[in-house]
Formats: C-alpha cells, structure tokens, sequence
C-alpha cells in the first residue's frame, strides 16, 4: 500500500482550514485534477460524495465517505469498488493564535496491481500540489479583497512517502 505523508505550516485557523477542506464541492474550482465533486448525502458528522479524479493517465470516478470533528480533522474513505484501501486523512493543529499546523495522510491502494503502480509514482508529487492548492485557495478566500492578514504559509511542507527520510 501506498502511503505518503505532508505536514506544513498555514497563518490560517484551524476552523478556516478545516471550513475550506470539508468543502468537498468546490474543489474542482482549484485542485487542477479534481474534474467534479458533488455531495449525494450529508449527515450531522458526515457525508458521501460522487467524485471524478484526472491525474495524468488515470482518470476515475469514484465515492467517498466522509467523516470529521470540526475542527480538528476530516477522514475520507472510498465506499466503493474502485480501491482495495484508501484513507485521506487532515489533521489540523492550532499552533499560535492565528497559524495552524496541518498533517495530511494519504493512504491507498487500488484494486488494480497496474493502477497502483502508476499511481505510487505520482503521488507524492500529487500531495505536494494538493497541499500547494490548499494555500492558495486559503489566500484566495481569508486574505484576498484587502483583508489584513500575515502571508499564508509559514514554512515549506515536508513530504515524503512513509518510512522515508525527509
């Protein structure tokens, strides 16, 4: 199984990251992959979406379950046939009045042996943009139209596949 983890720095609230990450729905509009996004139910601490991903070679529809405590992480899960395993799971720390620490999981493996081959190759990469869409959306929305804030990022992300140096 494939599992490549990232932790960074954001002068974002925990509450305006996590705000921005449950709001599966949008993602299409600033994650250069995410091809749609649409939430089929929702619950009081969950929701299921139908989701089309284009990365590179693999393209792919598929559904997750989402779970989460505002605003401390969010986890979602493939619910159906598509993935052997998959997990993404946020974590968001407060860290200063203002800043939060982010830790984000990324855990799978699909049903395909040919498909998780390629896909190990360009996740890691892959975690490095989403995190990097994350900020500039973060920017985008809390900081952009004049708002007086720090810059977004504290400090550069480390990323790397699990059990590997960074």
């Amino acid at each position: 199984m494939a599992v490549h983890v990232a932790q960074r720095a954001f002068r974002f609230t925990p509450e305006q990251l996590f705000d921005l990450v449950v709001d599966v729905e949008r993602y299409p509009a600033f994650v250069p992959w995410w091809e749609a996004a649409r939430v089929v139910r929702r619950e009081a601490d969950a929701y299921m979406t139908d989701q089309v991903v284009s990365l590179k070679v693999i393209r792919q529809r598929f559904t997750s379950r989402t779970t989460f405590r505002r605003p401390d992480w969010i986890e979602v899960r493939a619910a159906d046939g598509l993935f052997k395993a998959f997990l993404l799971r946020w974590e968001f720390q407060r860290a200063g009045t203002d800043d939060c620490a982010v830790d984000l999981t990324v855990e799978f493996q699909f049903k395909s042996r040919r498909l998780s081959k390629i896909a190990e190759v360009i996740t890691g990469e892959s975690v490095k943009v989403l995190m990097h869409s994350f900020e500039h959306e973060a920017e985008r929305r809390y900081h952009g139209d004049g708002a007086a804030h720090a810059p977004g990022l504290a400090t550069a992300p480390v990323i790397a596949p699990h059990g590997a140096a960074t």
